[in-house]
């Protein structure tokens, strides 16, 4: 039964990768978190 309990953790981590990613799109349309450039470029 681990095996059937195994695969929608590695779903939950993608889709929970993807809602941060979008969220800090959000923020930094907002201007409210800096952009994801390397400072020293």
């Amino acid at each position: 039964d681990l095996y059937k309990i195994d695969m929608p953790v590695a779903l939950v981590e993608k889709q929970k990768a993807k809602a941060i990613k979008q969220a800090k799109k959000l923020l930094q349309r907002e201007g409210l978190l800096p952009p994801d450039e390397p400072l020293a470029s």
